[in-house]
């Protein structure tokens, strides 16, 4: 969704900019992201799973943040729309993609550094959030 609004934003007219400032044009809905608490819980979970680029258990996690495990998927979920698991792929997704463009480690290197066993499995979630390899993420955003 974000991707999409700032697509939007930026391929705006002077005209569509127009019929953007008219409330008429659109809806909005206001949303509870929840408390404090729940904020607080979702940046150290966030921090977390950026420590560890994304390859914490669940399990692990609700032992370092004393929280059951259900709870913290149920912030997860309510803050990025993504369970625990998937919330963790995708940090890791990302890191794979910058250590791509801001490294010259090869692939295989940074499969490994990020805790990937399965070469072929990393690929797979890699092109499933990119919809290219690594090799070609790699020659198309350097």
């Amino acid at each position: 969704v974000a991707g999409y609004v700032c697509n939007l934003f930026n391929n705006v007219s002077r005209l569509n900019a127009y019929h953007l400032s008219d409330s008429r044009n659109y809806t909005t809905t206001p949303i509870n992201l929840g408390s404090k608490t729940e904020s607080r819980v979702f940046a150290q979970i966030t921090t977390r799973m950026e420590e560890t680029n994304g390859r914490i258990s669940r399990e692990a996690l609700s032992r370092e943040l004393n929280y059951s495990g259900n709870y913290l998927n149920r912030i997860v979920n309510k803050y990025t729309g993504m369970n625990l698991f998937q919330y963790g792929t995708s940090i890791a997704m990302q890191k794979a993609a910058w250590l791509l463009i801001h490294t010259d480690k090869p692939v295989t290197k940074i499969v490994t550094e990020l805790g990937f066993t399965d070469r072929t499995h990393f690929y797979q979630l890699f092109r499933k959030q990119f919809a290219v390899t690594p090799k070609e993420y790699r020659s198309d955003h350097r």
